[in-house]
């Protein structure tokens, strides 16, 4: 990986935000998740923790081919977890 698609480290205090009681935590911009909000989710299936991944060749077109040469792990990983939903979905039994 290139020093681009490094992670940078995180400005959140987590320690403090683990020991935070909820009602501490402000909300107040977080929307409602209501009925709308549900009608519209999709489930998205993540791959087993430390679950080894598999080198594979698939056809794509120049420009996702490209962007996933250049993807950063984690976007990677998304990459993966969409995949894995067509498969879900597609799925023979």
């Amino acid at each position: 990986m290139s020093a681009k698609n490094s992670s940078k480290g995180s400005a959140t205090d987590w320690q403090r935000l683990k020991q935070m009681p909820d009602e501490q935590i402000d909300v107040s911009e977080t929307p409602e998740a209501d009925e709308a909000f549900f009608a519209s989710a999709q489930l998205r299936y993540g791959g087993k923790p430390g679950s080894p991944a598999e080198l594979v060749v698939i056809k794509a077109a120049p420009d996702v081919a490209e962007w996933l040469r250049n993807a950063a792990d984690d976007e990677l990983e998304e990459a993966s977890a969409a995949l894995r939903e067509l498969m879900l979905r597609h799925r023979r039994t």
